[in-house]
């Protein structure tokens, strides 16, 4: 009996070790962003605040800078546009808008920041669009400007969503559609 337990945890110990470099190996799906920040003179700018939004969902991350003007996010979405709005107590305030990211690469941003603090007032006004949530998840709508000014082949939908970056398409496997790194049985598309 004894003899029989060991042998049982030994195989345990033994699927353990044969499971825990699988992990290491898991895809990636996201990206990161390294925001640094700079005065006029060149001095790295710290506790300054810096706000991630992406324009495609408007959830926004901040964070504040290091004493080496460095703020790092990770765990992005793959694609944009994003914002990145930096502020400072000493300084002028900038933004960045357009910045789209890859899949698992690191995008630094580098910003040097005016020295003056004095800006006009800016009022925006805005209406809400009517839009209905599909699903959950990275999605992106193509309207009839983009249907009729993209290159298509006999008329396939993949044609079109071969733009979005977020999209692999694996001619090996009948054409399968690949979203943000996932296996196409957990994809969905709706048209």
């Amino acid at each position: 009996m004894n003899n029989r337990i060991r042998v049982i945890l030994s195989l345990a110990v033994a699927a353990l070790v044969l499971l825990v470099p699988l992990a290491a190996l898991a895809q990636e799906t996201t990206s990161a962003l390294r925001v640094t920040v700079y005065d006029p003179a060149g001095n790295p700018v710290p506790d300054a605040s810096v706000t991630v939004t992406d324009t495609r969902t408007n959830s926004s991350r901040t964070m504040t800078t290091s004493a080496g003007g460095t703020a790092s996010v990770s765990g992005l979405q793959v694609g944009g546009p994003y914002t990145i709005q930096v502020q400072s107590a000493a300084h002028q305030s900038q933004s960045v808008t357009g910045i789209n990211l890859r899949l698992g690469e690191l995008y630094a941003v580098p910003f040097q920041l005016g020295g003056d603090t004095t800006m006009e007032e800016v009022i925006v006004t805005a209406s809400a669009m009517a839009s209905a949530q599909l699903a959950l998840g990275p999605s992106s709508s193509f309207d009839l400007h983009d249907l009729e000014d993209y290159p298509t082949i006999n008329r396939d939908i993949r044609d079109v969503i071969r733009f979005d970056p977020r999209i692999y398409q694996d001619n090996g496997f009948v054409g399968a559609i690949h979203c943000g790194g996932a296996n196409p049985r957990f994809n969905s598309l709706t048209l």
